[in-house]
């Protein structure tokens, strides 16, 4: 399955998993409780996309796609010097998304179309990459309190397979953002077709993860009964 090898991961990594969402979600409640810091974060990602044609698809999707592979990939190695990891986690991935939850900042109508759309993948997907950046210091203090330096080639090795999980799902959330602005700038009608869509994808994706996790813990609880008896 599709989830498994992912599920086996954040087994090991539970810790990292949960300071990640942690992180994050700072920045989250920091965006949607600072007004004028999330009006200026919006200003600049209108910036970013003000230029562009919503009906060139390609484009859209391209600039979409690799902003947010491009800050997944940077949360993921900036992991080596630890403090850039969590300052990216709360201002460029945290803040963002915080906006939403400001009513004075975004229409809640269009927070509804964004998360039930593309945006808890996006999320979803932003916390693979803190949590692949914070592997790294978590064998830092391994180091720190054992005096040996282990489990660094495991740690390398599941960062490169979450960021692979965060870039597919970027991928997938990108798609449907850009179908999104596509549509609304046809035909506002079309959008609601892509809002079910999104709904109906990131339903499937959670629901696949989730089971994932539950069999992996399952599984792992099984074994450790086994040991014991």
């Amino acid at each position: 399955m599709f989830f498994d090898h992912l599920a086996s991961i954040i087994q090991k990594q539970k810790s990292v998993f949960l300071l990640a969402v942690l992180i994050i979600g700072a920045g989250v409640i920091i965006g949607a409780t600072d007004t004028e810091l999330g009006l200026s974060t919006l200003e600049n990602v209108e910036q970013q996309l003000q230029d562009m044609d919503p009906l060139n698809f390609p484009l859209v999707f391209n600039v979409i796609v690799t902003n947010n592979i491009g800050i997944a990939v940077e949360a993921w190695v900036t992991g080596f010097f630890v403090v850039p990891t969590l300052v990216l986690g709360v201002e460029s991935i945290g803040v963002p998304f915080g906006i939403y939850l400001n009513p004075a900042i975004i229409d809640p109508e269009l927070t509804f179309i964004t998360f039930s759309s593309f945006g808890l993948l996006e999320l979803i997907a932003m916390v693979f990459a803190v949590a692949a950046g914070l592997t790294i210091p978590k064998i830092y203090l391994q180091l720190i309190r054992e005096r040996k330096l282990k489990g660094l080639t495991e740690a390398l090795r599941d960062g490169v397979v979450l960021v692979a999980y965060s870039t597919i799902t970027l991928i997938i959330s990108g798609l449907l953002e850009a179908f999104l602005i596509l549509t609304a700038s046809i035909d506002p009608s079309l959008s609601f077709a892509v809002l079910i869509l999104g709904a109906l994808g990131t339903l499937i994706y959670f629901r696949s993860f989730f089971r994932a996790i539950k069999s992996a813990t399952t599984s792992k609880d099984k074994v450790e009964k086994t040991f014991v008896f």
